[in-house]
């Protein structure tokens, strides 16, 4: 899926948790952010990815993952203030270790992302939960499909929907306009 799908989706996903738990501590808007953020985290190592045009778009494709492992190793010297620097960095040098739609689209990244969230603040946890796994999920839907449980190799796949198709963008657009209604009516 393309990074806008899922960042669609993951909009779909923050409303979707939005109306489910009603956070009095945080407004709707910041959960349904959290959402849309997460679902782009997994695609962080992928050069044409949304994020990393975002986060990393000066970084040359050669030096992008010694960038993110510095960053890893950044955010775990950090430790001491918080364990979810530890978490981060944990992710950070995985994620630059190891082949895109490897560990970052796994069972594991998204405990690791949903654990940082929640020592970060627990209210938000659901949001970055349900935003991460619907970039999962919609990558399941893909030709390759994800290794939900990596390192076990095997990729899973419920459809197969070509990145970038007409389905794809009909999937993004759908999650995008039917989250906007129903963020109307929360």
């Amino acid at each position: 899926m393309t990074g806008w799908t899922h960042l669609f989706v993951g909009t779909a996903a923050g409303v979707a948790v939005a109306a489910a738990t009603g956070h009095p501590e945080w407004p709707k808007e910041v959960i349904i952010g959290v959402a849309a953020a997460a679902a782009t985290v997994p695609d962080l190592d992928a050069e044409k990815s949304l994020i990393y045009q975002f986060v990393l778009p000066k970084v040359d494709s050669k030096m992008r993952r010694l960038a993110i492992g510095a960053a890893g190793l950044g955010s775990i010297y950090l430790t001491h203030y918080s364990y979810a620097f530890l978490l981060t960095g944990l992710f950070l040098l995985l994620t630059a270790i190891f082949p895109h739609r490897t560990f970052t689209h796994s069972l594991l990244a998204l405990g690791m992302i949903t654990w940082t969230v929640y020592l970060i603040d627990p209210g938000l946890a659901p949001a970055a939960f349900a935003g991460y796994a619907s970039h999962l999920i919609a990558d399941s839907m893909t030709p390759h499909g994800v290794p939900w449980l990596w390192p076990y190799q095997r990729y899973f796949r419920i459809a197969r929907v070509p990145t970038g198709s007409g389905m794809d963008h009909v999937i993004g657009l759908t999650a995008l306009f039917g989250a906007f209604f129903v963020w109307l009516i929360l």
